[in-house]
């Protein structure tokens, strides 16, 4: 009886080990694809605003002509939708999806979603503050911090606090910075994993370019 337990416990602990180890393999691919999705959408996002023209239709203008952004209509509403919202900080949301990307291809799971998308929302609005007062020129009919740096702006100038709009903007840019290492959250290890292997396969593409 001793040894028919002590096999049975030992096919159960092998039998365990491998579904742990399938678990953990359908986790990593999980991840993975997970972060693939991210990078395209982080890519989509980065091409529809790049694309974005003020004159093709969205939701306050009617055009028969068809839409320049690369996206087609969607792409044009999304990007005039952000960059009338909020302006240039538009670029930190596929900012922030590609850094999301890179850590789940690290195998990084993304904690405290909730935390960091409040987060992301204080970092818009910040960032938006912050390109209030650039000139946009007539690119971007909303200015270059959008309406919600327009409307930060109005009120520092209402407050008589104008001549602090330059301060302001530049304190808003280094929280927005702090911000964005806070949500992506990339450890300097993780940062040298990445450097290590981008440099890994530079040189594998150098060496088949060598060879071809």
């Amino acid at each position: 009886m001793p040894r028919t337990a002590q096999l049975a416990v030992r096919g159960f602990g092998q039998s365990w080990r491998g579904w742990s180890d399938t678990l953990s393999g359908i986790a990593r691919w999980g991840l993975g694809g997970l972060g693939a999705a991210f990078v395209l959408a982080g890519l989509l996002l980065l091409l529809a605003l790049a694309t974005y023209s003020p004159g093709d239709a969205s939701l306050n203008t009617a055009v028969e002509r068809p839409a320049r952004n690369y996206l087609g209509h969607d792409g044009a509403l999304i990007a005039d939708l952000l960059v009338q919202g909020i302006g240039l900080a538009a670029y930190l949301i596929p900012l922030v999806l590609l850094g999301w990307a890179f850590r789940l291809m690290l195998q990084r799971p993304i904690r405290r979603v909730g935390r960091r998308i409040v987060m992301l929302l204080l970092a818009l609005v910040l960032g938006a503050a912050a390109c209030s007062i650039l000139d946009a020129g007539a690119g971007l009919p909303a200015g270059a911090g959008g309406a919600v740096g327009w409307v930060v702006l109005s009120l520092l100038q209402r407050a008589g606090l104008a001549s602090l709009a330059v301060p302001a903007a530049m304190i808003a840019a280094a929280l927005v910075g702090l911000l964005l290492l806070s949500i992506v959250g990339l450890s300097p290890g993780d940062w040298r994993d990445l450097g290590s292997g981008a440099g890994r396969g530079a040189s594998k593409f150098a060496r088949a370019s060598g060879r071809g």
